[in-house]
């Protein structure tokens, strides 16, 4: 990426640089649906993602992992993280 490399779909998807690849056809009718999708997320959640990725831009790795990790016992003590939890072990 730093050295501006052209890299093919299949060779994104296998690295983990993006999580789906959608034809030019539905690309509309895609980022609407994940819309909706991230729109049922906790916000919390996505607030501290966001936070998360600016923080990581701004910090060295010891002190971005010293945040994340502080920002996951904040959000675990949620409603939402009680309730997703509480669904996960419904289901076992």
């Amino acid at each position: 990426l730093l050295k501006g490399a052209v890299i093919k779909m299949e060779e994104a998807l296998n690295l983990g640089l993006v999580d789906r690849v959608v034809p030019v056809e539905g690309f509309s009718e895609s980022v609407k649906d994940y819309a909706l999708e991230m729109a049922q997320w906790p916000l919390p959640s996505l607030r501290a993602i966001k936070r998360a990725v600016y923080q990581g831009l701004r910090s060295d790795l010891r002190g971005h992992l010293d945040y994340i990790s502080s920002q996951l016992g904040l959000l675990s003590e949620t409603e939402e993280h009680r309730e997703a939890v509480k669904k996960i072990l419904e289901r076992k």
